[in-house]
């Protein structure tokens, strides 16, 4: 598309957007980002700044080194983090600003999920990543039976699947999918 062609065509997208009629359309001022890596030591601080511009609440990836796998990890992690948050957000929403996310493993106890709702309430979540499926899943789940117990009391105490991302894993078509699951209480 030539360069007059392209602007033609976001100068028609903006006027079918300025004359849309009302109820027709929507407006996300500030989105949420469900999938957000927040990173280690200094680098949280620029990483923050960017997402503080961008979004409002951030559900916090728990595949760092080590991973987040309870709730004594999460609690330093969220420190962590919000020792790093930049100046000119001091006056957003604050701690509700993030969920924390439990890395689940081979294991993770039904304990340890109750003591995660128990210390972040609807601002927790788990993270199931399939045994070196991706980035840092190297301490990820080998045999998601051994997570049954825990489902279990993820489901008693209200968490709710948020998400499901399915990634392909191999050349031979062998998927496995990552989810994550927040609480609603």
């Amino acid at each position: 598309m030539t360069t007059t062609a392209t602007t033609a065509a976001a100068a028609a997208a903006a006027t079918a957007a300025a004359t849309a009629r009302v109820g027709t359309r929507l407006s996300i001022r500030m989105p949420d980002d469900f999938h957000h890596h927040v990173r280690d030591g200094v680098k949280t601080k620029h990483v923050l700044k960017l997402a503080f511009q961008r979004f409002g609440r951030l559900l916090i990836m728990p595949n760092t080194r080590p991973p987040i796998t309870n709730t004594l990890l999460a609690k330093q992690y969220k420190q962590h983090i919000l020792d790093s948050m930049p100046v000119m957000s001091t006056t957003t929403q604050g701690e509700e600003r993030f969920i924390m996310t439990l890395y689940l493993t081979d294991r993770t106890t039904p304990q340890d999920v109750k003591e995660a709702h128990q210390e972040f309430g609807k601002y927790v979540a788990c993270k199931y990543y399939p045994a070196g499926a991706t980035t840092n899943s190297y301490s990820g789940v080998t045999d998601v039976t051994n997570l049954y117990p825990v489902l279990e009391e993820m489901q008693t105490l209200g968490y709710v699947r948020d998400c499901l991302k399915n990634t392909k894993t191999s050349s031979t078509g062998t998927g496995t999918s990552t989810g994550t699951s927040t609480s609603t209480a």
